[in-house]
């Protein structure tokens, strides 16, 4: 059984968001990775890919994107055995001022 992860390369005038984890975080501690989280259930929806990546840079940045498009996916296996799948998205910055917890910063 794998986990779903989804990341957006969110891109605003030739810049690109990414964030800084905190060194508690049981995967990548203190890595820069793109903005995203895990997929929820959602029963039967279309676009669910999108949509939980859109919820997630919203919750994580207070940012509004569009325009999501397939960049790429991978598989590894946290330090505590978990299998995930990791799917990029591009998306362009909408609107929204980003609001970034002590956790990440703009680069």
């Amino acid at each position: 059984m794998f986990a779903i992860n989804v990341e957006g390369l969110i891109i605003k005038d030739n810049k690109v968001l990414i964030g800084r984890r905190s060194m508690n975080e049981e995967h990548a501690g203190g890595k820069l990775p793109l903005i995203g989280g895990t997929v929820e259930e959602g029963g039967n929806s279309n676009d669910v890919l999108e949509n939980n990546l859109k919820r997630e840079i919203m919750e994580e940045t207070g940012l509004e994107v569009n325009n999501l498009k397939y960049v790429n996916n991978t598989s590894f296996v946290t330090e505590s055995g978990t299998n995930v799948i990791n799917i990029v998205f591009s998306c362009e910055w909408l609107s929204g001022d980003a609001v970034v917890p002590c956790n990440h910063f703009p680069f």
